[in-house]
């Protein structure tokens, strides 16, 4: 189980560069019916953005998915981002997950790296608070988003500051993969109904950010309806034939659409559209 999860984990960082290289990555299934722009149109408002870069409200964390160090999770946010601000991308920092054993240290890591970019003021320094960011939490990086939010209860790392927080596929409800026992503890706690998820869903209410989640159709590693905590719906997009949680996750709909949000902009896919 540990090899295949790995495995998974590899193809997750390769899937954004080579993902329509590879074999049966055409889309399958219905498309979302609030998508309303054409291939060609939803290229040209791309390319529309990125040719207009603007100063963000605020910085951008992206934190990568399962085991994904951070050397080559560059391009996934770049991805993302390219279409909000400029190219030396100085508002973004990008997290790995790579060699952290546990949720937690992956919280600690994320906190670390906020603080070491982004110096916090005195007064957010004195409260234990990094600065305020915006965060797109890329499968497991999006628990790993949820949980660096909450107060450490021994009082050690400071509380990431999100406003907004942008999840794809992330294991909300825990990833259909993980359901059965592994020798690794960060898989362990994403199986459905663990204690660390469940802590956060116990926590959710008294969020202080905007949790936004994104999920792809056909998701047979995490689950379309696991991309939403309990009791949500999943903004969600067209499945891939193949690899939907790799694969999806380039999905060029998808991408655009989270750029409009962090750009402040009216996004396009609409949210509560039942599941297919």
């Amino acid at each position: 189980m540990h090899r295949i999860v790995i495995a998974l984990a590899a193809l997750s960082g390769l899937g954004l560069g080579l993902g329509l290289g590879l074999a049966g990555c055409h889309h399958k299934g219905p498309q979302n019916p609030s998508w309303t722009l054409t291939d060609e149109q939803t290229r040209e408002r791309w390319e529309a953005l990125r040719a207009d870069p603007i100063e963000p409200e605020r910085p951008i964390v992206y934190i990568g998915g399962y085991g994904m160090p951070r050397s080559v999770i560059g391009g996934e946010a770049r991805s993302y981002t390219s279409a909000v601000t400029d190219e030396y991308q100085r508002d973004v920092l990008h997290v790995g997950l790579g060699g952290l054993a546990t949720l937690e240290e992956a919280a600690d890591d994320v906190v670390r790296m906020v603080n070491e970019k982004w110096p916090p003021s005195a007064e957010q320094a004195e409260a234990g608070e990094t600065v305020e960011v915006d965060v797109i939490g890329m499968s497991t990086g999006g628990v790993v988003a949820r949980l660096a939010h909450l107060p450490d209860p021994h009082g050690v790392r400071d509380r990431l500051m999100i406003r907004r927080l942008i999840t794809i596929a992330a294991p909300h409800r825990g990833a259909e993969f993980a359901e059965f026992a592994s020798n690794d503890q960060m898989v362990d706690d994403i199986r459905p109904r663990s204690l660390a998820l469940t802590k956060l869903q116990e926590k959710l209410p008294k969020a202080e950010y905007e949790l936004i989640p994104y999920g792809v159709a056909g998701d047979k590693i995490v689950g379309l309806r696991n991309s939403a905590p309990w009791g949500e719906l999943p903004i969600w997009t067209q499945g891939r034939a193949n690899f939907s949680h790799v694969l999806g996750q380039d999905d060029a709909r998808l991408r655009l659409d989270i750029a409009l949000r962090l750009r402040g902009e009216e996004p396009i896919l609409a949210e509560d559209v039942p599941l297919p």
